[in-house]
């Protein structure tokens, strides 16, 4: 269904819509030269409704609540990626609507809120969170929406971290097979297309992507003892010092954290690389922490 969605991905982006139209002086974001379709974010995004839907009738002890769960979020967040495509909506709008539906939504899997944090390398206790634990899950999910989304400047950026952070779940531990594969291998078929500059993951994909990563990784931690909390720490941290170190700068310049720039990682890295290039650089200083632990 990805694969067939990225093939007639002009077809779509029309009838949906969706499409990035070529920059003007104006937009000192836009790097691309022609409109391009926006739906990359569909396309994953059907295929892992598909994968919902053959784990619900062909297998046998589906988490089926938790599934629900995780695509109903994936939905919010993607429809609200789609009206910020469309619409661009402001950060305040699109940050209350979605602290609001998780503070809605993660409660009714207690598995979702993070409880305790436990250290395999740095510290020999963990910290319980008690009743912080709903905060501090809602805080993690939305600092990662605004790390992937702001990753995704540039080709192949945001598609090769969250097959990175994906591989890692699938190579820590066995359950959720069936979607984490077919979540890999969409997210392969979308950056074949997004490296010869056929198509964008949007807002909506970004969006959406990080909801379901940031999901699985506190479903596992909280109910496998594979993981732990400096691991899923070392796996963000270069793109999270990223963000800290962007919206810190905005804020030190006394602008709105939220306000648009070209002071992102892959801005300096366009100084020195190709741009069709500069996401294997921006992986690999990702994945160095992992290694270094």
């Amino acid at each position: 269904f990805c694969l067939i969605i990225c093939l007639l991905r002009n077809k779509f982006a029309d009838y949906l819509k969706l499409s990035d139209p070529a920059p003007n002086p104006l937009n000192i974001r836009k790097i691309h030269k022609v409109s391009t379709p926006l739906i990359g974010g569909v396309a994953c995004y059907v295929s892992l409704v598909s994968s919902v839907g053959y784990s619900f009738f062909f297998l046998e002890n589906i988490n089926l609540k938790f599934y629900l769960l995780l695509t109903f979020l994936m939905t919010i967040f993607l429809i609200l990626g789609v009206l910020d495509d469309k619409k661009d909506l402001t950060p305040l709008v699109k940050s209350t609507i979605l602290v609001f539906s998780l503070f809605i939504l993660i409660p009714l899997d207690q598995d979702l809120i993070i409880k305790n944090l436990e250290f395999k390398y740095f510290i020999d206790r963990p910290i319980i969170l008690n009743q912080a634990g709903l905060v501090f899950t809602i805080f993690c999910l939305y600092l990662f929406y605004n790390t992937l989304n702001f990753s995704d400047g540039a080709n192949g950026i945001a598609n090769s971290l969250s097959i990175y952070w994906v591989f890692m779940l699938i190579y820590k531990q066995n359950d959720y097979e069936i979607f984490l594969y077919t979540l890999l291998i969409s997210l392969l078929i979308i950056l074949f297309f997004n490296l010869r500059k056929k198509l964008f993951l949007g807002n909506s994909g970004a969006s959406m992507i990080s909801v379901i990563i940031g999901i699985l990784y506190i479903k596992i931690y909280s109910t496998k003892s594979t993981l732990f909390s400096d691991e899923i720490f070392m796996y963000f941290l270069f793109p999270g010092i990223d963000v800290i170190r962007v919206v810190t700068e905005r804020i030190l310049n006394k602008k709105s954290p939220f306000y648009a720039d070209n002071t992102h990682l892959h801005h300096y890295l366009m100084k020195s690389f190709n741009q069709n290039f500069i996401w294997i650089p921006y992986i690999m200083l990702s994945i160095i922490p992992a290694l270094l632990m």
